[in-house]
């Protein structure tokens, strides 16, 4: 039990590990199998990394938001606006014979923000969930009539983004937010020592998520680059340029606000993940299986290892600070 406790605590501590042992089992394990019934404990997953997340939401952190609404507007203003003029400038400097399915697939890529794993990564970075929380549920309400007007214009054709948006709310939001409320009042009845227990294991879910997360989607997922590598070249490149210059983006907004080290968290995540599930769902729905599969590969092949590589950078800044904040006191009682 031990040793199972302890690797649990290591799967948390080195995020960046957990994921590409998940990555890596499930993308070897998947030139053998496929194993589509895995889909359906991706809900189960992503669950494990948001709800920690909803038990450590601050109402008195939602009232500081509106004091200081800079970070959360800015935010709205990249994911809404600056993000979609992006890709439509990408995919419109795409050469003539690149086949349409893949500008349609980048596009629905670039539109819609906001992954559902950003609470997991904000807390395992010790960022401000609550900020985050409140991005991605504004994110997703605007989305509703951001995406269509946006799909429109960028693509000549509209997408039946409401109900699937308003439904991914109700899943990795709503349901996890009101449970987590009916959990905190039931601890608050338990003996502190028995809280407190369930408290860390909760705490300690989003790195069990994490690591099957990255196990289902490559497994799922990795052949598409075997059978077709041609078209992760068509399709890297621009989405990469499209979450660098996000990045670059986010970066001079944060520098621009001021912003503290947990605030940057927040709005690094918010505005430069994208909400895959949400695009394929729309995909399959508006245009077809090459889409579809478009979408697909930028989950694994291009989101997967930015964000990795960004939880990394964030994860070791999160040290440092606790590191400077824990040698104060020593600072301060030298003689």
């Amino acid at each position: 039990m031990n040793r199972v406790y302890w690797l649990v605590v290591q799967m948390n501590s080195r995020p960046v590990v957990c994921m590409l042992s998940g990555g890596g089992l499930g993308l070897v394990l998947g030139t053998v199998v496929q194993w589509p019934w895995l889909d359906w404990l991706v809900p189960v997953c992503l669950f494990m990394m948001l709800f920690p997340a909803m038990m450590q939401m601050d109402p008195a952190a939602l009232k500081r938001i509106t004091d200081k609404p800079l970070p959360f507007l800015a935010a709205l203003l990249t994911n809404m606006v600056l993000a979609p003029l992006i890709i439509w400038g990408l995919t419109s400097l795409a050469p003539s014979h690149v086949d349409t399915a893949v500008l349609q697939g980048l596009t629905l890529f670039g539109l819609i923000p906001c992954g559902s794993m950003i609470p997991a990564f904000t807390i395992m970075s010790r960022g401000n969930v609550t900020l985050v929380t409140a991005i991605m549920a504004a994110s997703m309400l605007l989305g509703v009539v951001a995406v269509p007007m946006w799909s429109g214009l960028i693509l000549g054709s509209d997408v039946g983004a409401p109900m699937i948006l308003l439904k991914q709310m109700l899943v990795v939001i709503v349901v996890p937010f009101v449970l987590a409320q009916v959990l905190k009042r039931y601890l608050a009845k338990l003996r502190k020592e028995r809280a407190e227990a369930i408290r860390t294991g909760i705490s300690l879910m989003p790195g069990i998520g994490l690591f099957w997360i990255g196990f289902i989607m490559f497994l799922r997922n990795g052949n598409m680059v075997i059978q077709a590598p041609e078209l992760l070249l068509w399709v890297g490149a621009p989405a990469i340029t499209h979450l660098m210059l996000l990045l670059g983006l986010a970066l001079g907004m944060s520098w621009l606000l001021r912003l503290s080290r947990e605030d940057n968290v927040a709005y690094m995540f918010a505005c430069t993940t994208r909400n895959i599930a949400a695009s394929m769902a729309l995909a399959a729905a508006t245009f077809g299986e090459l889409t579809t599969l478009i979408v697909v590969m930028t989950g694994p092949f291009v989101q997967m290892p930015f964000v990795i590589t960004q939880l990394n950078v964030q994860k070791r800044r999160a040290d440092k600070a606790k590191e400077a904040l824990d040698a104060e006191p020593e600072i301060q009682t030298a003689p």
